[in-house]
């Protein structure tokens, strides 16, 4: 009853203009600093907040979760309704008209805020691309897959994307002809979300991004798609596919033997496939990679050698991980397996790091145009990294490391590291960090050229006169003590006695050097190119062998003791034609050193059984391969520089590898009576 005369009495003042005063109590009015906030506006997010929040719409909106905070103290953010009779301790009753009189010893009593949650703020929506990459011989009808998803944190480099609705697109890949086929086993993508279906030579891809996959910005920027090429997935070793965008790359990579190009990185996807021998798990060995030219005298070859670099570093075919490899074309050795039996006897001697290599077989495609290289040789690159010639590099802070002199101490004299190459200045590459010694000149590996100073400081036309030592701009100290080190050991050498080279030198990685490339009678061993000098921080020098193609008996020019080239398998070459062996060897205790090696090796990995073994067996894997790639570069039976007349004259791949043990055997039994001798 008394709520129907209020609202009577209300009605009343309203029509006839009048103002009542409310009753003593809680105020009815909101404060004018407490505003109620518009539904539609958003609240500033806090910035240390990271929340995603995946919608499953193209255009998400937001939503309010709560109200906003109140200021302890005011009244809640809504109108409080009238109330019948609040009549507070300590108070009168209330009179219809009476004014609102406070008690002035009992305030009263504030209302208690309630915190509300922070409102969730939702990341922007983004658009990205996922790119198709196709290799072995295909085309694609498309160039990218769009999607738009939320990256998480809102932040591009935070490497995350998170997808916020369903995806689906598709595209087609066309095999040039029915010699290549589709191969679903060798596709990639990071979560499988690629559905393939085949027939011919066309190959339908669904790509389907469902909300809430998460995929790293690396896997969805690039998709690959393999064609798989009959004729040679099936020769017994792996296939390397490699796809370049643009023809005047394949041109410069396969044809041009125009020098300027040794330097230009092209940029390529890969994949590695294997045929129904499944020696290795090549499934995820393929993604993005540059390529180059490279050799000196292989330059320009019909068959190209390169070098390639990974975007990312992998493992391939059981190898250690790696990003930079070298594809070796051994095209003056028709036996393609000279480098091989070196690298591998090399490793076997284990007192050096040396190189790990497989037997591939390589395409260059562009597009649809794709072009069979033959077989090569997959090589780890020389380097200073941990799983290669593992050394403590030198850097800037070494500032304790200089100069020395044979006076120094051996703390002193030891204290530094490097990895250079023997390398004639007219074949080094722009960049390069150059030093004379007075002996040999040596382009550094290891420190890094920047180090030293800007990429271009070195131009490769550029000549060199005595006495200029090199041409670091900054950090010298570190240049100094390279030069210096190596101008120790040629002097400490050079006095023929033991006592004083060996300190400096480590004997059983030289021993074993000599060893090695004496038997190979290589012309490239005699510390005029392609010698690899390395030493740790406290420790000694050591040598790493490299480039035996036109090694073991496949020469048909040099001067050995004899007067003979070195295609002979009699008389000394590395022992007469080097000058640090000349002097090593008037020493018998290096003597003694070479002697008891040899004779030990020859009980085991040098041992006739074993060498015709070990080559036998790998000329026997490849020669399926092998005959494909003379098939492509017919050359066995011609005269190929630098081709001794023994090897022109074998017509068939099985007779390349019976010359290659036949010589061997051959040379390893003039060794056996020579090696060590006092007297030449």
């Amino acid at each position: 009853m008394k709520k129907i005369l209020c609202v009577f009495l209300m009605f009343t003042l309203l029509l006839t203009g009048c103002q009542v005063t409310p009753v003593d109590g809680p105020s009815t009015q909101t404060p004018i600093h407490s505003e109620t906030p518009d539904v539609n506006e958003t609240p500033e997010p806090t910035p240390e907040e990271t929340i995603i929040e995946i919608i499953p719409t193209e255009t998400p909106e937001e939503t309010i979760t709560g109200t906003p905070e109140q200021t302890p103290g005011e009244t809640p953010n809504e109108q409080t309704p009238p109330t019948e009779s609040a009549t507070q301790p300590g108070t009168s009753a209330p009179t219809g008209n009476s004014t609102p009189t406070k008690n002035p010893t009992t305030p009263t009593k504030k209302p208690t805020s309630t915190p509300t949650p922070k409102p969730t703020p939702t990341p922007d929506i983004k658009t990205f691309s996922i790119a198709i990459h196709v290799s072995g011989g295909a085309s694609a009808s498309g160039t990218k897959l769009n999607f738009k998803g939320y990256y998480k944190n809102n932040d591009e480099t935070s490497g995350v994307i998170v997808v916020a609705q369903n995806g689906t697109a598709s595209f087609t890949v066309t095999g040039k002809n029915s010699d290549w086929q589709y191969s679903t086993e060798y596709s990639f993508y990071g979560k499988n979300i690629m559905k393939v279906t085949t027939s011919g030579n066309k190959a339908t891809v669904n790509v389907t991004l469902k909300t809430g996959v998460e995929l790293t910005k690396k896997e969805a920027s690039k998709a690959h798609f393999v064609y798989v090429p009959k004729k040679t997935v099936n020769n017994g070793i792996p296939t390397l596919l490699l796809n370049v965008e643009d023809y005047n790359d394949y041109y410069d990579l396969t044809v041009s033997n125009d020098r300027s190009v040794e330097d230009i990185w092209y940029n390529a996807t890969y994949a590695m496939v294997e045929g129904t021998k499944k020696t290795y798990d090549t499934t995820n060995e393929q993604g993005t990679l540059r390529i180059k030219r490279r050799g000196y005298s292989s330059f320009d070859k019909d068959k190209k050698p390169y070098t390639i670099k990974l975007d990312d570093g992998k493992a391939l075919l059981d190898m250690n991980k790696n990003r930079d490899w070298v594809l070796v074309a051994n095209y003056c050795d028709k036996s393609l397996l000279r480098n091989y039996f070196a690298y591998t006897i090399s490793r076997q001697m284990n007192t050096s790091w040396a190189s790990d290599c497989r037997f591939v077989d390589v395409y260059l495609t562009c597009g649809t145009n794709n072009n069979y290289l033959g077989t090569y040789m997959l090589t780890e690159k020389i380097e200073a990294v941990e799983d290669k010639v593992n050394i403590t590099e030198m850097t800037a802070e070494d500032t304790n490391i200089g100069a020395i002199s044979a006076s120094s101490s051996m703390s002193k004299a030891l204290a530094g590291s490097f990895l250079v190459e023997v390398e004639t200045f007219d074949r080094a590459s722009t960049g390069d960090m150059l030093i004379n010694t007075g002996r040999y000149p040596l382009s550094v590996k290891s420190p890094d050229k920047d180090l030293f100073a800007p990429d271009d400081f070195f131009e490769p036309e550029a000549s060199w006169t005595w006495p200029d030592t090199h041409l670091a701009t900054k950090n010298s100290n570190l240049a100094e003590y390279i030069r210096t080190f190596m101008i120790v050991v040629d002097d400490a050498i050079h006095t023929d006695n033991y006592d004083k080279y060996e300190p400096y030198i480590d004997i059983d990685s030289f021993v074993d050097y000599y060893i090695l490339n004496e038997l190979a009678k290589n012309v490239d061993g005699n510390f005029r190119l392609s010698t690899y000098f390395y030493k740790d921080k406290g420790g000694k020098l050591k040598i790493v062998v490299w480039d035996f193609d036109i090694a073991f008996g496949n020469c048909d020019y040099g001067s050995d003791s004899y007067g003979k080239n070195c295609g002979e398998p009699t008389g000394y070459y590395i022992r007469t034609e080097t000058s640090w062996y000349r002097h090593l060897f008037k020493s018998y205790k290096f003597r003694d050193k070479v002697s008891a090696r040899w004779k030990e090796l020859r009980k085991g990995c040098l041992s006739d059984s074993a060498i015709d073994s070990m080559l036998s067996a790998k000329g026997n894997e490849i020669k399926k391969s092998a005959n494909a790639n003379f098939d492509r570069w017919p050359i066995l039976g011609e005269y190929v520089w630098p081709n001794s007349q023994e090897i022109v004259n074998c017509k068939t791949y099985e007779e390349q590898v019976e010359q290659l043990i036949s010589w061997l055997q051959r040379r390893a039994d003039w060794l056996d009576d020579n090696i060590a001798k006092a007297v030449v």
